[in-house]
């Protein structure tokens, strides 16, 4: 009887938890999916003006975030997220941002393309 219990309340969270995953995977665009059949890797974005915890900044600034999402059977398990500060003069137009025009700031597994393939910085000002 007490298997069955903590047998049921693990699944209870398992769910839980792929269920917060699932919102959190929903509020960021998708980008990219790798691999095929059960196991898939997933990479999405949101860029926005936001403050985050602990910031140094009194107000919010141009952010974008980029998360991976590990899914199996298409039910997410796992996932992993970075955010790059942007420009000041992004503030107006952060919801028009291409995903291609600060991909160089972020580390290898949170890019669009590896950093050794033609990557290009683009000018951070016209």
């Amino acid at each position: 009887m007490t298997t069955a219990i903590v047998i049921t309340l693990w699944l209870l969270a398992l769910a839980g938890r792929s269920l917060l995953l699932q919102r959190l995977a929903a509020r960021h665009a998708w980008l990219r999916t790798r691999g095929a059949g059960w196991w898939t890797e997933e990479l999405r974005r949101r860029a926005c003006v936001c403050s985050v915890p602990n910031d140094l900044q009194p107000y919010p600034q141009p952010r974008e975030f980029r998360i991976r999402v590990w899914r199996v059977a298409g039910v997410p398990v796992w996932w992993r997220g970075c955010f790059v500060s942007l420009p000041v003069h992004c503030d107006a137009t952060v919801a028009e941002l291409e995903a291609q025009h600060f991909d160089h700031l972020f580390s290898g597994p949170f890019r669009l393309q590896p950093a050794g393939k033609g990557s290009v910085r683009p000018a951070l000002v016209n």
